[in-house]
């Protein structure tokens, strides 16, 4: 076998890797919506799928598309090639959808191939967990965990508040027809 050929085989090889990865990732991202939307008995409706900007720390930004519309999941997950993962802005609106006040909390969840398992991290703080999403127990803590900590966000002002996941959230009043 030339040099070449071995270069070209090993380029190959990483492509069809990261293609693996990517589509493992993807899985994640959407065993985890999937979960959350069903434990915690969220409307398809309230939920909103945010793309990342690029950028790292303060610049750090999700939004929806420029033109309008909503992300699926795939167009709006976006690899993370410093940290090796694929990240995923959730916005939840936590008003019914007739309500004039629109209140919506957004967090970042990131997934990760970790040797054929599911790694996911909240937020750009959190070091990130290994989730076994066929252990219903093991799952439902981690659900309960991010409900605890939206809940805690809202709570009290004199409370600590949860700074791992990094939530944003607004109140907007709905224009009246």
């Amino acid at each position: 076998m030339s040099k070449y050929k071995e270069m070209c085989d090993a380029a190959k090889a990483a492509h069809k890797r990261s293609i693996r990865d990517r589509d493992r990732c993807w899985g994640y991202l959407d065993s985890f919506v999937v979960s959350l939307l069903a434990y915690c008995e969220i409307p398809t409706e309230q939920i909103e799928f945010l793309r990342w900007n690029g950028e790292v720390g303060q610049a750090r930004a999700y939004s929806p598309p420029e033109s309008g519309g909503r992300y699926g999941l795939i167009g709006a997950a976006r690899l993370d090639p410093d940290n090796d993962c694929w990240c995923l802005g959730v916005s939840l609106s936590l008003a019914p959808a007739n309500s004039l006040l629109r209140q919506w909390i957004m967090f970042e969840v990131c997934a990760t191939d970790r040797d054929g398992k599911p790694g996911i991290r909240m937020g750009s703080l959190e070091k990130g967990r290994e989730i076994d999403f066929t252990n219903q127990s093991q799952l439902n803590e981690f659900l309960d965990d991010i409900t605890r900590q939206i809940v805690l966000f809202f709570g009290d002002p004199k409370e600590p508040r949860s700074k791992t996941i990094g939530f944003k959230y607004s109140i907007e009043n709905r224009p009246t027809e």
